[in-house]
């Protein structure tokens, strides 16, 4: 609590040293007038010279109004005295008539800011067909990758040497300070990215490999990175909360207009295939996409990039992916309402392979685990999501329907042995499932003639799992009494879930900016769950063994049902919520202090065996948040959270789940709950005539009663037992940092380097032989991380050096726990260069990945990975030719290292081989005629 108040304290005085200074530069109290200018007839964005003249067409004050280049508005304000007036303000512009608008401020309450009517501007009769919504700027010399205007970092795509046929992804993972995880979340400058968006506007929300994968790089303008404007405060008309961070994806000129067609398909070694087709219309106010991609590479790096096919971030497994989707997003010419949908469809086939080794830290010796396993899956998934936004009406509402279903095959060996071998165990399984849900929100916003604001927000949920139906046998080999235990198992879940949400909140508004909003809310959830398990074995008949069967009738299925592992448990959680939080938003930046009370009430009916009873209980939370962050040239983030995590209802009734002999789970009714405080912040600086940016930051977290796992070793049988409980010393702290800027004055060169530091404090309960004696195994875990890279780019040719290194260090209390300092490192490099007057382009890539301090021997390896690719156009671009080879020195493979206070994993995955492909891309573009 005391770090807590400190931090609001910290927060509050920076906000409070900000106003003070504002304060002093005006004097009297003043009200801020904004408006906003556009074409009459298209409703484009203009920036006409905007004179504000009194009453009497006496000048006061002149602007040029700013169209913003990232979105699809513009923009002027002015400071006035806030005292009732009349005023006329006048806007002209090259091209258009001069336009006269009458504004009367009155009725201003509290409220620091009043809109003024949309100036709607006619075009002179000579100039009706000329082109007024000018987005792009002539440039001269050599293309600058990156520039800094105001608090948007621009990334020119013209700048950066692709081959032909590359998409998105290609072009983002290029881009200085710019990363792209495995899962398609995007980092610049090591913050994360809140949405990608096409032309100002989203594409697929929450799902960025849709456009990573489908945009042709051909099509797009420039990048650019910026604090958008959240809908809640677009509904209102100016900044209520923290804006988001975006990466906006432009599309060039030409492809404003018209429609695109991209495809591309391709065969390879070692049955390696892929196909993909694009196709976009845009025009004003409407977009409309669609897109089928398809392969089985379950890869979307290329080569000639900087080395992210180091064995340990291979993805998993094989995986083949069908996906069909259709986006439509469109808006009436007053932009004041606006319809964004999206359809995705998805069909995945994997196929894995899994081999582990395993030491566990105990109390009289450790203990060592090998396990393989093989499972074959088919999923399939649907995503149905539209948005309505009407903004005059202050109203958002939001659909999201999502489903699939699932099925998978599979077959696992484990051993198990200390200081003499234990067990051994083989398993085979099958499962199936479907599931369905759907959700539904509505947001809306008022604001009342004196300046304060009401909002309400109603959502609703349900979800529904048909019958999770899964099928296993296995048989286990106990070395030391020369015993076998087989079983063939049946379990039967099913599954229904509904919640409703309401909330009601009233902001006050306050001298200089700030506001204070009170709100309360009502939250219902009520979930029902059955689940059955049953032992087909006892049914003494060899048709049940491995033949995934159950008996003709449900007499016979419930003669062997496991009731000590069935349960049937029917839940309603009621949240009351009050909120009070005090704000400050505005373009340069947002401070929220937000302290909320919530009091939960559960009920639930459990049954299991014999018991059958119904539990109470109830609680109240108090979890505060804090943050500041500035959106201007140099901005500032920081960020506090206190949660608090109660555990589930149902894990803590009195239960023992057996059904696997060797991994025996005990609840623990007496478990607390836990409480995490979490920070972090930073800063980043760029400087406009360098092109250079830097940036460092934080974070920290701390467990109080965070949750451990009590585990008991039995040392004849090699069986586990678990129960989850409390256990404190838990917390982590990390520093990180990264610069990146051109090295001479026509920036051809260019240096970007990052890195990071964690330390972590791990604790848990050690592995006791025989015994629930309480020893607590304590590890101290270092993690740092460097990354560089020099590139050099001229015309058509460009190359980088990369290195990168991964160093682990860990050190135990435990005696048997010896110190472990592991080292992963990488060099290599990488070049593109288009053959003058041949239009052949290469690009190839080579890097050196090694790893040191693995207890394996087989781990402590030097891996060559080498990739190339060959391109060629033909018929204006028009046709794409691509030859491709991936690991042409077959090096890849697939290691994942992980070590806390239990112990430490070296997992190996297969992954896809080495192949040589082929493709063809072809693209078709159509522009509106020039009239």
């Amino acid at each position: 609590m005391k770090l807590l108040i400190a931090i609001i304290m910290m927060l509050t005085a920076v906000a409070a040293s900000a106003d003070t200074g504002s304060a002093k530069k005006k004097k009297g109290k003043t009200v801020e007038i904004y408006g906003h200018a556009y074409d009459a007839f298209t409703k484009g964005k203009l920036a006409p010279f905007i004179t504000l003249m009194g009453s009497d067409s006496t000048v006061i004050d002149t602007v040029t109004c700013y169209a913003s280049e990232t979105r699809s508005f513009s923009w002027y304000n002015f400071i006035v005295p806030r005292i009732e007036a009349k005023y006329i303000l006048k806007a002209t512009l090259e091209g258009y008539e001069d336009c006269y608008v009458d504004y009367e401020l009155k009725d201003m309450g509290r409220k620091y800011q009043m809109e003024i009517p949309r100036i709607l501007m006619k075009r002179k009769d000579d100039e009706g067909m000329r082109n007024i919504d000018l987005e792009g700027v002539v440039v001269t010399g050599t293309r600058v990758q990156i520039a800094y205007k105001g608090d948007t970092v621009v990334y020119d795509a013209a700048a950066f040497n692709l081959p032909e046929g590359s998409m998105l992804d290609g072009l983002i993972r290029q881009m200085p300070g710019a990363e792209i995880k495995d899962n398609g979340d995007i980092y610049v400058n090591g913050k994360k990215i809140d949405n990608l968006l096409l032309n100002g506007k989203d594409f697929f929300k929450g799902d960025n490999k849709m456009m990573l994968d489908n945009l042709p790089y051909f099509t797009v303008k420039d990048v650019r990175v910026y604090h958008k404007t959240s809908e809640k405060s677009e509904l209102a008309g100016r900044e209520i909360e923290k804006k988001d961070y975006v990466m906006d994806v432009s599309l060039k000129r030409e492809y404003a207009r018209g429609y695109i067609v991209n495809s591309e398909m391709g065969a390879g070694t070692e049955e390696r295939w892929m196909g993909r087709a694009f196709g976009l219309y845009y025009d004003d106010h409407t977009r409309v996409s669609a897109f089928v991609n398809m392969n089985n590479v379950n890869e979307d790096r290329r080569p000639g990039g900087d080395g992210e096919w180091k064995p340990s971030d291979m993805p998993r497994g094989l995986l083949a992916t069908r996906q069909t989707g259709i986006s439509l997003n469109t808006e009436d010419k007053d932009k004041s309402v606006n319809e964004n949908m999206n359809v995705s469809l998805t069909w995945k086939d994997a196929d894995n392979v899994m081999n582990r080794m395993s030491e566990t830290f105990a109390t009289e010796g450790n203990i060592y685990k090998g396990s393989s396993s093989a499972s074959r899956s088919r999923n399939f998934n649907f995503n149905i999501s539209n948005g309505l936004f009407l903004k005059k009406a202050g109203l958002r509402l939001y659909t999201v329907v999502y489903g699939g279903s699932s099925r998978e095959e599979s077959s696992q060996r484990d051993s198990t042995s200390g200081t003499q071998d234990m067990n051994s165990i083989n398993r085979l399984g099958r499962s199936k499932n479907r599931h369905v849900s759907i959700s539904q929100d509505l947001y809306w916003f008022k604001e009342l003639k004196w300046g304060d604001c009401l909002s309400f927000n109603l959502s609703g949920y349900y979800f529904h799992g048909k019958p999770n139906e899964t099928y296993g046998s296995s048989n286990i080999f106990y070395s030391a009494a020369g015993e076998s235990d087989k079983r063939n198992t049946f379990s039967e879940a099913v599954s229904d879930k509904y919640s409703y949400y309401g909330e009601a909140e009233y902001t006050f508004v306050l001298p200089s900016r700030w506001r204070m909003g009170s709100g309360l809310s009502y939250r219902q959830e009520y979930g029902r769950d059955r689940n059955s398990h049953y032992r087909l074995d006892l049914l003494g008949d060899d048709r049940y063994e491995e033949q995934w069967l159950l008996p003709s009738t449900h007499d016979s299925l419930m003669s062997v049902l496991d009731a000590g592992n069935s349960r049937f448990v029917s839940t309603m959680e009621r949240d009351f919520r009050a909120v009070l939080r005090l704000s400050r938003n505005s373009d340069n930046g947002t401070v929220n202090i937000t302290i909320p009370v919530k009091r939960t009430d559960e009920r639930m009916h459990y049954m299991r065996m014999a018991l059958d009873t119904v539990a109470q209980r109830s609680y109240t939370a108090f979890e505060p948040y804090a943050s500041i962050y500035t959106y201007g040239k140099n901005p500032i983030s920081l960020r506090y959270d206190l949660d608090v995590f109660q555990p589930d209802f149902l894990n803590l009734m009195p239960s023992t789940d057996d059904r696997n002999p060797l991994s025996v789970r005990l609840s623990n009714p007496s478990l607390k709950r836990r409480t995490r405080h979490k920070g972090s912040g930073q800063m980043t600086f760029t400087n406009d005539s360098t092109g250079a940016s830097f940036y460092v930051g934080f974070d920290f977290l701390f467990l109080h009663n965070a949750w451990g796992t009590r585990t008991t070793y039995n040392s004849f049988t090699g069986a586990y037992t678990y129960m989850t409980d409390n256990v404190n010393g838990c917390w982590s702290g990390s520093l990180k940092g990264g610069w990146q800027c051109p090295l001479d004055s026509r920036k051809r060169f260019r240096i970007d380097f990052s890195g990071s530091v964690k330390y972590e404090r791990s604790v848990d309960f050690g592995v006791a032989y025989d015994t629930d004696a309480d020893v607590l195994s304590k590890v101290t875990n270092i993690y740092t991380r460097l990354n560089g890279k020099l590139s050099y780019r001229r015309g058509l040719f460009s190359a980088a050096l990369v290195s990168k290194l991964v160093m682990r260090n860990s050190r135990g209390n435990l005696d048997n726990m010896y110190g472990i300092d592991t080292y992963d490192y990488q060099y290599g490099g990488n070049i593109q260069y288009t053959v003058p007057g041949t239009g052949i382009c290469l690009a190839t890539d080579i890097n050196m990945f090694s790893r040191r301090g693995y207890s394996s021997g087989k781990m402590n390896t030097d891996d060559i990975v080498w990739n190339a690719q060959l391109t060629r156009s033909f018929f204006k671009g028009c046709l794409t030719a691509k030859l491709q080879m991936f690991d042409l020195l077959h090096q890849l493979s697939n290691v994942r290292y992980v070590i806390n206070a239990q112990g430490r994993t070296e997992t190996l995955y297969n992954c896809i081989p080495r192949y040589i492909m082929l493709t063809a891309a072809y693209k078709l573009v159509k522009k509106p005629k020039k009239k």
